[in-house]
C-alpha cells in the first residue's frame, strides 16, 4: 500500500515537472496594484511586443469575417510595451471613465512619461491573413461607465524606446493613482 501511494506521487511529480518544463503549466502573472478613494487599479507589468493585431468586427450583414488590424511602432529604434490593467469602482454610485492617453501612462528610471496609444490612430489592415489569437485584447480606450462594485479589464498600448527600465503605472482619471512596478 505504502508503495503504490509512492508511487503515485512519484507520477504527479514526474506530470508536473513535464507540464512545468514543456510551458503548459505557467507561473501566474506578477500584480501591481494601488488603490485612491474611489477607485483600485491593478497591473501587469509591461511586457514588449514588436506588434500588437487584433480584429474588428463589421456590421452584419456586410461584413461577415472580421477584419484583422496590426499596431506596430512608428519610431525607429521604439517598441511597443503592454500592460493588463484591471480597473474596479469600490465607492462611488457610478463613475464614468475617459480611457486615452491622459489616463494611463508609463514612467521609466529616468523620469520620462509615455502615454498610452490610441491604437486605432496607430493600426494598419494586417496583410498575410489574421493571426491564430489575439492575446491582449481588449483594449482599454474610450467612456465607460462603472457602477459601484463592477470592474472593466483590458489592455493599454505604449510605444517605448527599446529596453526601457519603467517604475510606475501612473493613472489619472476620477483620480490620481500611481502604481510601483517594486
Amino acid at each position: 500500500m505504502r508503495t503504490r501511494l509512492f508511487g503515485y506521487c512519484l507520477a504527479l511529480a514526474l506530470v508536473l515537472a513535464m507540464g512545468v518544463s514543456t510551458g503548459c503549466i505557467r507561473s501566474p502573472e506578477k500584480i501591481y496594484a494601488g488603490r485612491g478613494e474611489i477607485l483600485t487599479i491593478a497591473v501587469t507589468s509591461p511586457e514588449e511586443v514588436e506588434r500588437v493585431y487584433y480584429a474588428e468586427k463589421g456590421l452584419p450583414p456586410f461584413v461577415v469575417t472580421p477584419q484583422p488590424f496590426v499596431v506596430s511602432p512608428r519610431e525607429q529604434g521604439a517598441t511597443l510595451v503592454v500592460v493588463k490593467a484591471r480597473v474596479i469602482n469600490q465607492k462611488s454610485n457610478k463613475v464614468t471613465l475617459s480611457l486615452d492617453s491622459e489616463s494611463a501612462q508609463l514612467q521609466d528610471s529616468d523620469g520620462r512619461f509615455f502615454p498610452a496609444l490610441n491604437y486605432t490612430e496607430m493600426s494598419a489592415p494586417a496583410t498575410g491573413g489574421p493571426p491564430d489569437k489575439y492575446p491582449h485584447t481588449p483594449f482599454l480606450w474610450g467612456l465607460v461607465e462603472l457602477g459601484q462594485g463592477f470592474e472593466v479589464t483590458g489592455w493599454f498600448i505604449f510605444e517605448v524606446p527599446v529596453n526601457t527600465e519603467f517604475m510606475d503605472f501612473l493613472w489619472d482619471d476620477v483620480e490620481s493613482i500611481r502604481v510601483p512596478y517594486r
